[in-house]
């Protein structure tokens, strides 16, 4: 038809993590980030899209990445890998705390928070500064390969339920700036797991109390349970 275009993208060839972000952009736009924006309003302006360094210039993609933040679209861009690596296996609209909080309110049981939601959404999208959010979205992409790998056993310690594995697999390092600083590290994880551990005692006194944390949280010295017996708590697996 007269006046018409064809736009076609050819994702059979090139390099996996680009066209992963091409094909990307209409699933993040979609219900799985709607969430997210209802929760903070993301400061990352359009000027700002422009710093971050692997060839997003296209007006339509920069459009579509709207006003979320590089960290932000890093954390999707590993869902969407997990994802398309797992089909029909993996809901991500149902994640396990979503679970047991719906199966708290079947029970008239209540539900709390050891953060709140914008301490949470500042951590992990906003929690570094911009240019180093754009760096380590780039190295998420010049790094593809070594994200898969990484992901995968990650997922298989999990599975498996082997935090010693867990906690290796995450350990594990490119040797350049991609690595997480030890202090990202502990903005991450050590920080919270100490502010967890702190609160915990209370809650616990208060009433038996089912906690749900990130598996990532829990193995190691500065893990949730190697805190718990440094304050005296006996630790045991439940099978």
């Amino acid at each position: 038809m007269s006046g018409t275009r064809t736009i076609a993208n050819d994702l059979t060839g090139g390099s996996a993590a680009r066209k992963l972000l091409l094909f990307s952009w209409p699933i993040m736009a979609s219900n799985l980030l709607q969430t997210i924006y209802g929760l903070v309003d993301m400061d990352l302006t359009m000027s700002s899209t422009k710093t971050m360094g692997v060839g997003f210039k296209s007006p339509e993609v920069a459009a579509s990445m709207g006003r979320m933040t590089p960290q932000a679209l890093s954390t999707q861009l590993v869902l969407i890998t997990y994802m398309m690596n797992h089909m029909s296996e993996f809901d991500p609209t149902t994640p396990f705390d979503s679970f047991f909080q719906l199966q708290a309110k079947h029970n008239n049981e209540p539900v709390g928070g050891l953060e709140t939601m914008r301490f949470q959404t500042d951590v992990l999208y906003r929690g570094y500064p911009m240019a180093r959010q754009a760096q380590l979205l780039e190295c998420f992409v010049d790094n593809y390969d070594f994200q898969v790998q990484m992901l995968e056993k990650v997922t298989a310690a999990f599975k498996a339920q082997d935090l010693n594995a867990l906690k290796k697999a995450s350990d594990e390092k490119i040797g350049n700036q991609c690595d997480n600083t030890p202090e990202e590290d502990a903005a991450l994880v050590g920080n919270r797991n100490r502010a967890w551990a702190a609160k915990l005692p209370a809650i616990m006194r208060s009433a038996p109390t089912f906690f749900a944390v990130g598996s990532l949280h829990l193995p190691g010295n500065d893990g949730l349970l190697q805190l718990l017996r440094n304050q005296g708590y006996t630790v045991e697996g439940v099978k």
